[in-house]
This record gives C-alpha cells, structure tokens and sequence, in this order.
C-alpha cells in the first residue's frame, strides 16, 4: 500500500473498506524497509508503521483470514553495516509483537529476509526472494471462509441473458 493508503487506514479504519484488494488477497505483505530500520532517528517510526497500518487493517476488516509476511528488505546493507545486529534484533521484536497482537485465530505471521537488489557484495542478488515467492504461491486461504458475492450489472447491457443457454 502506498503512503496515503497507509495513513488513511492508520487515521481512520473505516477507510479500510475502500480497498477490496487487501480483502481478497491471498496474503498480506508488509515490507519493513532495511535501510530505515538502520537510521536511529527513523527507526522507531518505521516500526510503528507497520503496526498502524496492521492495525487499521485488521479492525476495519480488510484482513481477517490471510497470512501475513513481514519482509525486511535491503538485508545486504543490514549485514553489511555495523548496527546490522540491532536491525534484526529489532526487527525480530518487531515479528514478535506483530504476533502476539495480531496472531490470534487462524492467521499466520512469518517474517522473511530478502536482498533483490542488493548494493553489497554481503549477499547475492535474489537473496530471500525464492523463499518469500513460495510463501505467496503457497499461502491460499480456506476457499470455505471466502464469501463469493453475486455480481448485479449495473448498466443494462450487462442485464441481458444469452437465450442460447
């Protein structure tokens, strides 16, 4: 979701109803970006945008049977500095919180590490995504909890029958 989706759903919940696409999604990715994670001044703000928008999401029931995958990204410039330690140390935490507010019920909170494009020699290119790309081919939800709604045409050609069948 871009920044002005994340900050409608963060200010106010109802407008998580405006976006169908989460509700029908299979999973729910949340990239935690590396590089902010590392800037001491951004970093606690980083943290608690991924909570905000979790949250906003979750109670205004855009996300209510999908897995969710927490993805730290720009791993290679994690590893390659020296506070490379407390960025997964505090993205750790930042899984473990995620889980124990929003890991109630079926729903699945996995985190995942990944350098796709890395600007290091730390990791090879593609580090993670292998891993993450088989999370989304395999998270599908229980086809029984989907609710299939009945499309209504609105305009009149949409109305007509096809008399052949």
């Amino acid at each position: 979701l871009g920044d002005v989706y994340k900050r409608q759903v963060s200010d106010n919940v109802e407008n998580a109803s405006q976006l169908p696409e989460v509700d029908r999604a299979d999973s729910v990715t949340v990239l935690v970006d590396g590089a902010r994670l590392l800037d001491v001044a951004a970093r606690h703000n980083a943290r608690s945008d991924v909570q905000m928008i979790l949250q906003g999401l979750i109670d205004g029931g855009a996300i209510s049977r999908q897995p969710i995958a927490l993805v730290l990204t720009k791993f290679d410039e994690v590893k390659h500095s020296e506070h490379g330690t407390r960025v997964q140390a505090d993205f750790d935490a930042l899984v473990e919180h995620t889980r124990k507010l929003f890991g109630s019920g079926a729903r699945e909170i996995l985190s995942f590490r990944i350098a796709a494009s890395p600007l290091t020699e730390v990791l090879q290119r593609g580090y993670g995504v292998y891993e993450l790309v088989q999370f989304w081919l395999t998270a599908r939800p229980n086809l029984a909890s989907v609710s299939v709604r009945e499309m209504v045409p609105v305009r009149a050609i949409g109305k007509f029958k096809d008399l052949a069948t």
